[in-house]
């Protein structure tokens, strides 16, 4: 039964996201995707784990350095991965009060639902913890669906909704906080379909208290002026040569109203 996860906090203090100090809900999230959700097929293998360190810091630390065994034993590892998840669920932990005071304001200025901030919440954790990045990259083929359904899974939320969060006219989708990878081809990991606004976002919204309109001035800025000139349309002579003269004579008439319509391929507007 998955579980949701409140992102309520009462008092906001400063979050170091450094990978050797996983907050409870991160580790949460990797264990149930490892037990869960199958993930430890890709982690795990009688030759050892694909990587140490996220091993040691989900708990496994028994497991890896000097004084593991040559050789593992998988149904061991699941089985104490099992009771890890376990124990983890009793008090699977909140997300960091820095970053759900940054969530809530941002879901206050662009209209965010609970499920696009709790998904939206997901994907700065995920950039910011390395072991949750990850165990998010396996496996590797998910298809728009199956990649709704995981995450649906994961943070305990209804899949339909999940499903239209992502959908191109969603909040999501039209303020670019978090899109769906289009150079994926429709298929790939949480990792790789996941796409944030900006890669300084995760640091950003995990290190102290900001203000929205602070870090979207500094992602968003002034587009330089045009360089083209009337000669480098010399292919839209005819047309041009009926619409200038439209336009000098509106102008000098001060006339209201007056609309040109631009039509062709893709790009003409």
């Amino acid at each position: 039964m998955a579980q949701r996860v409140s992102t309520n906090t009462q008092e906001v203090t400063h979050t170091d996201s450094t990978d050797h100090d996983l907050p409870k809900i991160v580790r949460y999230w990797i264990l149930r995707l490892l037990v869960e959700l199958k993930g430890d097929q890709f982690f795990l293998s009688r030759h050892g784990f694909r990587d140490d360190d996220v091993a040691a810091q989900i708990g496994l630390s028994e497991f890896v350095g000097e004084d593991a065994p040559d050789d593992l034993n998988p149904a061991q590892v699941r089985k104490v991965l099992r009771k890890l998840y376990q124990q983890a669920q009793s008090d699977p932990g909140t997300v960091p009060p820095v970053l759900a005071a940054n969530v809530k304001r941002i879901a206050e200025l662009v209209n965010l639902n609970a499920v696009e901030a709790s998904l939206f919440t997901f994907a700065v954790l995920m950039r910011a913890y390395p072991a949750l990045k990850e165990i998010c990259e396996k496996p590797a083929n998910l298809r728009r669906k199956q990649l709704a359904d995981r995450l649906a899974a994961l943070l305990g939320l209804p899949r339909q909704e999940v499903w239209d969060a992502f959908r191109p006219d969603g909040a999501l989708a039209r303020t670019g906080l978090l899109t769906l990878n289009t150079h994926s081809h429709y298929s790939g990991s949480l990792e790789a379909q996941l796409e944030l606004l900006s890669e300084t976002l995760p640091d950003r919204l995990t290190d102290a208290i900001v203000e929205p309109t602070d870090w979207l001035r500094e992602m968003v800025r002034a587009s330089e002026a045009g360089h083209l000139q009337w000669a480098d349309y010399q292919h839209l002579a005819k047309p041009l040569s009926v619409l200038r003269p439209y336009l000098r004579h509106a102008l000098q008439e001060g006339r209201k109203g007056v609309n040109i319509f631009l039509y062709g391929p893709p790009g003409t507007g």
